[in-house]
């Protein structure tokens, strides 16, 4: 017998390491519309959408795309007739192509990370596209859809055509909770994200998610009960007063002008002052009108029957358009006037809001750090509102932006590269894919870049000095659907160079699908080389190379196949288990990256930013991250430079646009961001040269350098 639900929704969004009491904009919860087929009377529909813009300039995807992206797919959810899966399918595919003609109209390129879900009776159907999760919490137990981390590097969408959805079907039952999560979420530490996903209710589970959250999450929470309990949740609400709320000790100290201002600005609300704007232009035209056609009667009166011998007139339908036109002039430069007014006021409204944060903000400095910090990212986000309203010659709020991020950066302890991080090529949608890219490999002077989206590889080449390219392919030199001594290429998994073995002095690439490395020379033709017992592998996510042996990370077999080279150079044996043992043997789900330094130490990165260091294949206990200044938000890829004066480990922080140095102990000796901020959107990986300070920054869809020794705090 089927139960009937109903939903109570609590929301997580955190924005600046503060949690915000608003639901996220892309979140949304809606039961059928009156109109909808019949099919779909009983449903409720879920979604949580992120959508972060892949552009040149930092700037973020506007509030009214979410809404509007979100919409579209609860409409055509409900609009839909087939099944619970199909209808799921249709609203996502309506989301990735409304992107893509969005792109192709105004040339911004939006991404979209989508989860949603359909309610009906006593069943849950999801769907996701994109890096997010669904957590489904039954009697404590929690079920996760993707189950592998892995799983959540899928392609988003607004970035090629049918991009893939992965479907589930769930049974629920009252009290049963359902979380829909951003990558943030899904990614921190999976211990003790479930503690606080175990929770009793919605409400209980938002406010143990807020602790763990960073700087930025969204999550959307829903409690599935019966209808009696909704009804009665429904009745207190009613029934109870709104809560006090009790400010915090430096808040306190706005004054009442400050806290009108803020509820002025709150009330702001674009299309109501364009409605009485509107009114206001109506009314002015009714009155130019007929005072002008009072002016018209007087100057060019109508002919009368006594007139007949009066000179010749103005005609009576040139007078009707000479005063429509005049007056349609007066009114252009009403509009103009009011609109300039209108925007000025809004500009001028959050550029005193922001001041008098940070008044407040300033009062903190030499007090408490953390409090201190909090108030100065309040700073930013108001100072980036306003930039966002105001003229692009009104110098105050981005004056306000750096003032806010200087101290930031203080409490961060960043170092921003001096000059500044420099772009040195851009890589190619191929048929409307835009790349998503890994690497840079550098084997000086040629750089490699794998874009895994199109399965392509690219080589470009330095000059001396390291910090220009000399020569640039627009072609990749490997490509999807390339034959390699017989051999076709589907994907490619990492890359790495290979200094000796069977195929030295070469770059190297897996081909899981074949079980096969791929290897590139620009002075020899591609080679391939089949490796035995590929048959046992799961999901290789990372290579690498010591000592001539060739390592693969298996997050799927929690394992890192070791092929050893034989006495003839060759990888001729099945592959060995790096850990030996079940009691030794991790648990590598969540396994995202790895390396291995100059002694032979491996180490493993997850998701969430955890590191561990292994010898043998036991865990070395020397090693930890504790010493970071802030905590890693989405954390991608690693590299390890262990060149004689360098011995360093280096972090690629997606999420807090960052890249984090320490020793091969762990310990924090730099924080990088770039000052023109596009540069470190959209991290996907780094390369150093060999003892220089020169970096290399594979980040959105291009390939950038800078120079350590040129940072600056």
């Amino acid at each position: 017998m089927s139960t009937e639900l109903e939903v109570l929704v609590s929301n997580l969004y955190v924005v600046g390491g503060r949690a915000v009491k608003a639901a996220p904009p892309g979140a949304l919860v809606q039961q059928a519309p009156r109109r909808s087929p019949r099919v779909r009377a009983n449903d409720r529909f879920v979604a949580l959408l992120d959508i972060t813009e892949r552009a040149r300039l930092p700037v973020r995807a506007p509030a009214s795309l979410y809404e509007e992206m979100v919409r579209l797919a609860a409409d055509t959810y409900f609009q839909s007739s087939g099944t619970m899966t199909s209808g799921l399918r249709e609203a996502i595919d309506a989301v990735n192509e409304a992107l893509m003609a969005h792109h192709r109209e105004i040339g911004t390129v939006h991404q979209a990370h989508i989860i949603c879900a359909a309610v009906r009776n006593g069943e849950v159907y999801l769907a996701r596209a994109g890096a997010c999760q669904a957590f489904l919490q039954q009697s404590g137990q929690i079920i996760c859809f993707p189950d592998s981390p892995a799983e959540l590097e899928s392609t988003p969408l607004g970035l090629r055509t049918a991009p893939p959805v992965a479907l589930n079907r769930y049974t629920v039952a009252p009290g049963d909770i359902l979380v829909l999560a951003d990558k943030p979420v899904a990614t921190l530490p999976a211990a003790r994200r479930d503690a606080a996903l175990a929770a009793a209710d919605a409400a209980a589970v938002v406010e143990a998610l807020k602790p763990l959250a960073g700087s930025a999450a969204a999550a959307l929470v829903v409690q599935l009960v019966t209808p009696e309990a909704h009804a009665a949740v429904a009745a207190h609400a009613t029934e109870a007063a709104a809560p006090a709320r009790t400010p915090r000790a430096a808040r306190a100290r706005v004054d009442a002008a400050g806290e009108k201002l803020s509820a002025r600005v709150a009330r702001v609300d674009l299309g109501a002052g364009l409605r009485r704007v509107g009114s206001v232009l109506a009314l002015a035209v009714a009155r130019l009108a007929a005072l002008f056609n009072r002016l018209f009667d007087v100057f060019f009166p109508e002919p009368t029957e006594f007139d007949e011998d009066a000179g010749a007139r103005i005609p009576t339908s040139l007078a009707a358009g000479l005063t429509v036109l005049i007056a349609s002039i007066v009114t252009v430069g009403v509009v103009g006037l009011m609109l300039r007014n209108y925007g000025r006021d809004r500009c001028d409204d959050f550029v005193r809001l922001y001041e008098n944060e940070a008044v407040q903000a300033r009062e903190l400095v030499g007090h408490d750090r953390e409090e201190a910090r909090e108030a100065w990212v309040a700073v930013k986000a108001r100072a980036a509102q306003a930039i966002e309203v105001c003229p692009p010659t009104d110098p105050r709020p981005l004056q306000a932006l750096n003032e806010a991020r200087g101290f930031i950066d203080e409490y961060d302890q960043v170092v921003r590269p001096r000059p500044s991080v420099t772009l040195l090529r851009r890589y190619p949608a191929i048929d409307d894919n835009l790349p998503v890219l890994y690497g840079p490999l550098l084997h000086a002077p040629d750089i490699y870049v794998l874009d895994t989206a199109n399965v392509a590889l690219y080589r470009d080449q330095l000059n001396e000095n390291g910090f220009q390219l000399v020569k640039t392919d627009s072609k990749p030199v490997l490509k999807k659907g390339d034959t390699v001594s017989g051999f076709v290429i589907e994907r490619l998994v990492d890359m790495t160079w290979m200094s000796e073995g069977p195929v030295s002095n070469m770059l190297v690439s897996l081909e899981p699908t074949r079980g096969v490395l791929i290897a590139y020379s620009p002075a020899l033709p591609p080679q391939a080389l089949s490796l035995v017992g590929w048959e046992a592998w799961e999901t290789p996510v990372a290579i690498a190379t010591w000592g001539g042996n060739f390592y693969i990370l298996d997050s799927g077999a929690d394992q890192v196949w070791r092929y050893r080279i034989t006495a003839g150079g060759e990888y001729s044996d099945p592959p060995e288990r790096y850990f030996t043992t079940l009691a030794t043997t991790p648990d590598l789900a969540s396994a995202i990256d790895f390396d291995i330094d100059d002694q032979g130490y491996v180490y493993v990165l997850f998701a969430g930013g955890e590191v561990v260091k292994y010898y043998g294949g036991e865990p070395v206990e020397d090693f930890g991250l504790a010493t970071l200044p802030v905590p890693l938000h989405d954390v991608r890829a690693m590299h390890i430079d262990s060149s004689p004066f360098a011995q360093s480990l280096y972090l690629v922080d997606t999420g807090g646009e960052s890249i984090f140095e320490t020793t091969l102990r762990g310990n924090f000796t730099y924080h990088f961001k770039a000052a023109n901020e596009e540069a470190f959107q959209d991290l996907h990986g780094l390369a150093i040269k060999p003892s220089t300070d020169d970096l290399y920054v594979a980040a959105n869809d291009g390939l950038y350098h800078f120079k350590k020794a040129g940072t600056q705090p």
